[in-house]
């Protein structure tokens, strides 16, 4: 059981990666020989490269999975990773038709935690959105929002989608349960993981007009409270 469980999250943190990769490689395809397209091969070089690596991060938590270590903490402007998360769905988006608009606020707080696990969980909202999103033909967009409350960091994503209804609210971080034929399950279950390894908390509600917002809070330490531009100076 341990075996499936650890299995079933390795295919589901890869598949996002991989599937950018085989849409970089399909643009590559249509580039290489096409002068007019040539300006695209470096950037689907490099988002490929970005790709791997975050492949690789996961194989190596994997392997240290008999030996879990304690997150790398860093203080970070929680925007990058956010931001990371975007840009590496946007081909997807793109493809799909779907709008992504982003309301970040540039004058928050530095916070404590980690770049490439915040960058996870946003990534697998947006995904989640887009699945949520399929059948749909017009009115498919999502919005990724940050902002300060009182000492926290609010992160929000929501879509116009059909919604999810008030019954499953309370399963759908549930290891396992999926409402789709293709889905691990897992996917909400390791965003509670990690928001809760950051002590922070993840909660679904309904989006103002339709479709749902998911609400993360980012606690800050008192490091957290310096801006950005003081932690650049540091470094």
């Amino acid at each position: 059981a341990s075996l499936g469980r650890v299995a079933a999250g390795i295919a589901h943190e890869i598949r996002n990666p991989l599937s950018g990769i085989n849409i970089y490689l399909r643009i590559l395809e249509k580039s290489i020989g096409d002068p007019q397209r040539a300006h695209k091969i470096a950037p689907a070089i490099e988002a490929m490269h970005s790709a791997s690596e975050k492949m690789e991060l996961v194989i190596k938590r994997v392997m240290d999975f008999s030996k879990p270590a304690e997150p790398q903490f860093a203080i970070i402007d929680i925007n990058v990773p956010v931001l990371e998360a975007v840009h590496l769905a946007a081909m997807t988006l793109d493809k799909k038709k779907i709008s992504l608009e982003t309301q970040l606020d540039k004058s928050l707080p530095c916070c404590h935690a980690v770049p490439n696990l915040i960058e996870e969980v946003i990534l697998n909202l947006i995904n989640n959105a887009v699945d949520a999103m399929a059948d749909q033909d017009t009115d498919k967009c999502i919005l990724v929002s940050s902002s300060a409350g009182a000492d926290k960091i609010i992160l929000t994503v929501e879509d116009t989608g059909p919604g999810i209804p008030e019954n499953l609210r309370m399963r759908i971080f549930e290891p396992f349960f999926t409402t789709k034929d293709y889905s691990t399950g897992i996917g909400l279950s390791l965003c509670l993981r990690i928001i809760t390894d950051h002590h922070g908390t993840i909660k679904v509600m309904p989006a103002e007009s339709k479709g749902v917002r998911f609400v993360i809070e980012l606690p800050l330490n008192r490091r957290g409270r310096q801006d950005v531009k003081s932690i650049n100076k540091e470094a």
